[in-house]
């Protein structure tokens, strides 16, 4: 299953792919990703666009295989941790010796 959406005139966005697990590793998520590269270039479409989780290897390996690139970074700070020393919130206006320079 794929959901694609037009984002501009140039451009397509992937928001999700699912192969049954049953089916994983046939190739049918190449097959399929490939059959949409060239529906959207057939559509005018010069770019075709999608997020992955950074933790799915599979999935990451799949695209970079097939050209793609990361061109965005996402990052996230665990607030369920306890910050180590130094970490934790400042306060406003405070200024630490080099940081403003």
């Amino acid at each position: 299953m794929l959901w694609i959406a037009r984002r501009s005139p140039s451009a397509h966005f992937v928001y999700d792919v699912a192969i049954e697990q049953a089916l994983r590793g046939h190739g049918y998520g190449r097959a399929a990703m490939n059959a949409l590269a060239a529906w959207s270039r057939e559509r005018g479409s010069k770019v075709l666009a999608l997020n992955v989780f950074g933790q799915n290897r599979v999935a990451r390996n799949l695209y970079r295989s097939l050209g793609y690139r990361v061109v965005v970074e996402e990052m996230a700070l665990d607030l369920t941790t306890r910050p180590r020393h130094g970490d934790g919130p400042r306060a406003v206006g405070e200024v630490r010796p080099g940081a403003n320079e």
